[in-house]
């Protein structure tokens, strides 16, 4: 809660940014984070005034809340060694597009939801799971999920009211409930042959669903 305006942390040991070190901090437009920090702790950044942050590549986890109401962040650029993006990450952050690498293997629940700016998102080909409301209630055109992943979860997608293409890859087995609901320019859906299940409302609300007799 500090009026901090930008802090630049040097090359250190530094392995961590504990839990809520930065909440608050509606000032902070810029940070520089050293290449030896491993983990970004949950709230790290909540609700801060961040307007662009760079992940360093040592960074492996960024916990849940650790961007959270960040509304000026724009863009972050993510580590190439990041394995994890926890719970409600960047919730209703001001991202405008974001690229997971394909060091991510875990995207948790609402780690996304309520970016109402973000228009591109790329899934890289280390995620299996797209989580519950990953990406629910955000302004998506564009989005690209990658080979690996097997379940689109509830909700992960839902509410992209201007997303009007989407392919499914191959490899998705399960597209869970209302994964697509309420896309309703979503006309063009490109399905695999390894899809098994299709559960209920995913597809609710949809120019696709709409067009089917």
């Amino acid at each position: 809660g500090s009026g901090i305006r930008s802090i630049q942390i040097s090359e250190s040991v530094l392995s961590r940014i504990e839990r809520g070190t930065f909440w608050g901090c509606g000032n902070l437009s810029q940070i520089k984070l050293p290449n030896s920090v491993k983990s970004i702790g949950a709230y790290a950044f909540y609700h801060s005034g961040l307007e662009a942050i760079k992940i360093p590549d040592s960074v492996e986890e960024i916990e849940e809340c650790a961007f959270s109401g960040c509304q000026r962040l724009t863009t972050a650029e993510l580590s190439n060694s990041l394995r994890k993006i926890g719970d409600y990450a960047f919730r209703s952050s001001g991202l405008e597009s974001i690229e997971l690498p394909d060091s991510v293997e875990e995207i948790g629940r609402e780690a996304f939801s309520g970016c109402q700016k973000l228009a591109f998102a790329m899934v890289g080909n280390g995620v299996t799971v797209v989580g519950i409301s990953a990406f629910e209630n955000c302004a998506l055109t564009t989005v690209t999920i990658g080979n690996r992943v097997e379940v689109i979860d509830d909700c992960a997608f839902a509410g992209n009211r201007k997303l009007s293409k989407v392919v499914i890859p191959q490899n998705v087995t399960r597209m869970e409930y209302a994964a697509f609901r309420d896309c309703e320019a979503l006309a063009d859906i490109i399905f695999p042959d390894s899809l098994t299940k299709i559960d209920g409302w995913a597809l609710d609300g949809t120019s696709w669903y709409a067009g089917q007799a």
